[in-house]
């Protein structure tokens, strides 16, 4: 795909996925921390979102379609058999957001605290650099990255 100057169907549909995966981390780390009770379990669940819609992003711009999960790990796995790497760390990381892709969004299925955000959204900024990493390396025309500001 190096040298495209059309957009094709699969980095229109990539940008899509990172533009969504933008929406929600501008609300993960850019929200009201004034906001009591602190919504963690909502907030771990878009961590998870956000690294879902950007593997799936990658998978896009491999020409692939993603498999309809929510576990990170097995679209890591997938990625991998397309001769992509990522770091036992980053497996690991995804490993710990998976449950929160349904679990977290129903009450009293997982106890979590302002600890375990701050960890979520840790994991979740490391994987998304690991993923604009890869996005960059196809050097792709037009395909875009998450912005992850402090």
């Amino acid at each position: 795909m190096k040298g495209c100057y059309f957009m094709t169907e699969a980095v229109t549909l990539a940008n899509e996925s990172i533009r969504l995966a933008q929406e929600d981390y501008n609300i993960t780390v850019f929200s009201d921390s004034s906001i009591t009770p602190k919504p963690l379990n909502r907030i771990y669940n878009l961590c998870q979102q956000i690294v879902e819609r950007m593997l799936k992003a990658l998978y896009l711009a491999l020409g692939k379609e993603a498999r309809h999960t929510h576990d990170l790990g097995l679209l890591i796995a997938e990625l991998e058999d397309n001769g992509l790497v990522f770091k036992e760390t980053l497996k690991d990381y995804a490993d710990t957001l998976t449950p929160f892709g349904v679990k977290a969004r129903y009450p009293f299925e997982l106890e979590i605290d302002e600890q375990d955000e701050r960890l979520a959204i840790s994991y979740m900024k490391t994987l998304c650099k690991d993923i604009n990493n890869k996005l960059e390396a196809l050097n792709i025309e037009g395909l875009s990255q998450i912005r992850l500001d402090n």
